[in-house]
């Protein structure tokens, strides 16, 4: 009898510990999230004024990989342009074009702390990484010549910054942070002549002084992103 009834409290204990492990919440790693300011202000309204204020985000896709201590953080974010220029009022040889182009990369960590169950605080700090080109063959335009631009922009900086998280479940929520970066820019740009005619002689390309300059900017906490867990 006593074998029997030790046998039944092993396979109770067992049953109870298999039926804990099933039940546990799963712990999601990685999040994903993609800026939704334009869907939320949708549904905002300020008295019976909708807000209008509102611009590119510059970050559209975020992720994040979760620890027990805190979290990467990792954005990235640009835009691409191309088009023909199209002048009609003087006769010309060329075709002309305006080209430009950019990309923005921060990573960085955080740390989090819940403040309930559904709201949450995180802050931390970014390295951030941005790259910007411009090229346009018409800038400005005269009888004689096509005044064309190259621009580049290279800035790099690092970012404190806090942010509030809302939970709509367990693994959707929306966020939104503040952040001020110091930030070092190194410009370079640089002038060229097309002439519009065989009238005029070619003029060599005028290439400027590289800018370099330390800089802060604030980003208020207007933009807000929906984010996953899977």
């Amino acid at each position: 009898m006593k074998t029997f009834l030790t046998i039944v409290l092993m396979i109770t204990s067992l049953s109870s510990f298999a039926q804990d492990t099933t039940t546990t919440k799963k712990v999601y790693h990685n999040e994903f999230g993609i800026d939704a300011t334009s869907f939320v202000k949708a549904f905002i309204t300020f008295g019976n004024t909708q807000s209008n204020y509102y611009s590119d985000p510059a970050y559209y896709l975020t992720y994040r990989r979760h620890f027990k201590s805190g979290n990467i953080r990792f954005a990235i974010g640009g835009y691409y342009s191309y088009e023909q220029i199209k002048e009609t009022n003087v006769p010309d040889l060329h075709d002309y074009f305006s080209e430009a182009y950019s990309y923005r990369i921060r990573l960085g960590w955080e740390f989090c702390e819940e403040l309930s169950k559904r709201w949450q605080v995180f802050y931390g700090l970014d390295l951030l990484n941005i790259y910007s080109a411009q090229k346009n063959d018409a800038y400005y335009l005269t009888s004689a010549y096509a005044y064309g631009i190259n621009q580049i922009s290279r800035i790099k900086g690092a970012s404190p910054l806090l942010g509030f998280r809302f939970k709509l479940t367990n693994r959707l929520a929306l966020s939104t942070e503040v952040s001020i970066s110091i930030n070092y820019i190194d410009d370079s740009s640089s002038t060229y002549y097309i002439p519009r005619s065989v009238l005029y002689p070619a003029i060599p390309e005028e290439i400027y002084p590289r800018r370099k300059a330390t800089f802060t900017t604030f980003r208020q906490p207007v933009f807000i992103f929906i984010t996953f867990d899977i």
